[in-house]
């Protein structure tokens, strides 16, 4: 039977006895058996003898099944080691069967004087790493010697096999010396593995320039192993000087391989993702440069991800970058695989449109990259969604607090919209929503394009696709642009669509008359219009809110305590009494 087989039996067999389950270790012990060219190793038995003492806890295996045994073990050419003499042993013992531990001990020591002591060199390097693995080292050393003087003769499978258990290079040198053989690659390898895996990051180091010094050419998973411990596998985040360390060493293990034509650059795609990653988590600033030439590098050799890794690099280089056009640039360098194709489904073009959006959001340069985004995507065959231009509209909406200060803000501002409104009006797979035209109009009107923004309430009006936030926003543009007579002429108008105002409406139509300077009206629509609305059980009703919002104005042209009066007066239940506001003007 193949290593690789017997070691699957062994794994199997452990796995059962960890879970009681000795019948299945006896009933495929038979199937082992007899099924050529299956072959058992000597763990094998000596996990089969164990279960098979557990079969039956009221007595002991007969001896004539263990003799049987035992001479399958000389059949198969097993070495006849002492671990199994201990088990068997104890397992009468511990039965108090005093005669057939006798018996068998007997029986197994003259079948291991015909066989000679310990000659199978695979059972030698099994015994042997069993016991490195438990960190037995002097034991091995003894058993080592033992087996000298009986003829093994190491080779250099023997210090593969210690390596799988070896965690720094002094204890490789170490065996190297004892065993006389000269550790190959894959010994190293093992080393390197095993180190990183213990978060040992100097071990690693360590044992890697060990292994150049050695003349060894590391292989995609070496250096992998040595950038997962300065990278991945640490208490705390790696430092600038430690990333750029990693850097190093990979750009020195690029030098080395580049000239051995069996390379495939594909294999080194988790060292380039590692120190991606680990500058991408860093943000520091000035290991962004070394993140692009990675990224570069990469492109130029053909390196393909996958979709899912293609998008978490996206992401996180592009919140890396310092600014939009430098995301842009990393995005153009992700957004399609080596065939052409587009490695980004809807969900990451939606991702990486956020990503822009919430890290890079200066109008100007944003707003071109953000659309040309949005055309990639759409030629990838993903149609786009209003909610991908309501999103930045929100954003430009937001992006200029005091519009009236900055004339040449404001104009750099309306262009931007304008932009998005022309992307939205030549798309052909949108179908815009109420929401996204609420967004246009609300933006045009905070960057004081009144005409713009009441453009897309004519239309919303006519079509009858506006909703109580449209009306919010028409009545809002009317009071910031001083439009009165328009802001009378839009609530006659929707009164007579029989367009039912809600409690917001109501709310927004007050503020617009006291931005407009007309709190006589203002205070009629709460104590009259809203009260007579209520008494008609609509959901509508005077709140302190409201009134607060024209206290608020009469404070400012110092009426403060004769429309207090008057609301109170009209609605008393209020309490406006108790609403404080700022001092009435002189």
């Amino acid at each position: 039977m193949c290593e690789t087989s017997v070691q699957r039996w062994n794994v199997f067999f452990e796995h059962c006895l960890f879970r009681g389950q000795y019948q299945q270790v006896w009933t495929w012990m038979h199937y082992i058996l007899k099924t050529p060219p299956l072959s058992p190793s000597r763990k094998t038995f000596y996990l089969f003898f164990q279960a098979v003492f557990f079969l039956d806890s009221t007595k002991p295996p007969p001896f004539r099944v263990i003799r049987k045994y035992i001479e399958s073990m000389k059949r198969h050419d097993v070495a006849f080691g002492d671990e199994i003499l201990q088990v068997l042993v104890e397992g009468y013992n511990r039965m108090d069967a005093k005669d057939e531990a006798r018996q068998v001990k007997e029986l197994y020591l003259s079948a291991r004087v015909g066989q000679g002591v310990l000659v199978n060199p695979e059972a030698c390097n099994e015994q042997l790493a069993t016991l490195v693995a438990a960190g037995e080292d002097d034991k091995a050393e003894r058993e080592l010697k033992r087996m000298l003087s009986s003829g093994f003769a190491p080779t250099p499978k023997t210090l593969d096999a210690f390596a799988e258990h070896i965690r720094n290079s002094d204890a490789l040198l170490h065996w190297e010396s004892a065993l006389n053989v000269t550790a190959s690659r894959s010994a190293w390898s093992s080393v390197l593995r095993n180190s990183a895996e213990e978060n040992t990051a100097g071990a690693t180091l360590a044992a890697y320039r060990t292994m150049l010094e050695r003349r060894h050419v590391p292989s995609p998973s070496d250096i992998f192993s040595v950038l997962e411990a300065l990278c991945n596998n640490r208490v705390s985040p790696p430092t600038d000087d430690e990333i750029h360390r990693a850097v190093k060493l990979f750009d020195e293990y690029v030098s080395i391989t580049s000239s051995d034509a069996t390379r495939n650059p594909q294999d080194d795609f988790p060292s380039y993702d590692i120190l991606l990653r680990t500058i991408c988590n860093s943000r520091k600033s000035t290991l962004y440069s070394v993140a692009v030439r990675l990224l570069e590098e990469m492109r130029r050799l053909g390196i393909v991800e996958d979709r899912q890794g293609s998008q978490s690099l996206d992401d996180g280089l592009i919140r890396f970058a310092p600014n939009a056009s430098a995301a842009y640039k990393v995005y153009k360098l992700l957004y399609k695989s080596q065939d052409g194709a587009p490695s980004l489904d809807a969900t990451g073009f939606e991702t990486v449109l956020g990503i822009f959006l919430t890290v890079h959001p200066n109008h100007e340069s944003l707003t071109p990259i953000y659309l040309e985004i949005v055309s990639d995507m759409q030629h990838a065959g993903y149609p786009s969604t209003p909610a991908v231009y309501t999103r930045l509209l929100r954003i430009l909406r937001n992006v200029l607090p005091s519009p009236e200060e900055d004339l040449i803000a404001r104009g750099a501002l309306a262009s931007s919209i304008v932009q998005v409104h022309n992307a939205i009006s030549i798309d052909a797979t949108l179908a815009p929503d109420t929401t996204l035209w609420n967004a246009l109009m609300d933006a045009y009107q905070h960057a004081l394009c009144f005409s713009e923004a009441f453009r897309v309430w004519e239309m919303l009006f006519v079509s009858q696709r506006f909703d109580p936030a449209s009306v919010d926003v028409v009545l809002g543009a009317c009071a910031r642009g001083g439009f009165g007579a328009r802001a009378k002429d839009t609530v006659v108008r929707l009164h007579k669509l029989g367009y039912p105002f809600d409690q917001q409406n109501w709310t927004s139509w007050v503020a617009c008359l006291c931005g407009l300077g007309q709190l006589e009206e203002a205070t009629n629509v709460l104590c009259v219009a809203m009260v007579q609305e209520a008494e008609q059980g609509k959901d509508v009703r005077p709140t302190k809110g409201i009134a607060e919002v024209i206290l608020k104005a009469a404070a400012e042209k110092g009426e403060l305590e004769e429309i207090r009066g008057r609301i109170h007066a009209s609605i008393p239940d209020l309490k406006v009494d108790e609403i404080a506001v700022g001092d009435s003007a002189s």
